[in-house]
């Protein structure tokens, strides 16, 4: 997603989207390579249960798994409860 088709709800942290936003050009990864990296680099988790509507969001979402991902920076640290859960979206 663009910065600029964040919906409107999310503008409250902004300065951790900003932090994102750089991280990932930094980083010459995808918001998708970003976050399945991420997740599939803690040795507790052996699977990742993903949704696809589609082959083609299957493959991306499998080839976005190859490589490593940096160290995330202190910024990217959320732990507001309106921010990581889904379900208060």
């Amino acid at each position: 997603m663009k910065p600029t088709d964040r919906p409107e709800k999310f503008r409250r942290w902004q300065s951790t989207w900003d932090h994102w936003d750089k991280w990932l050009c930094e980083s010459a990864l995808t918001p998708l390579q970003a976050c399945l990296r991420y997740v599939a680099g803690f040795s507790e988790i052996d699977q990742i249960v993903v949704g696809v509507d589609n082959q083609a969001q299957l493959r991306e979402i499998y080839h976005s798994l190859d490589g490593t991902i940096p160290s995330v920076p202190r910024e990217l640290m959320v732990n507001d409860i309106d921010l990581v859960n889904p379900a208060r979206w």
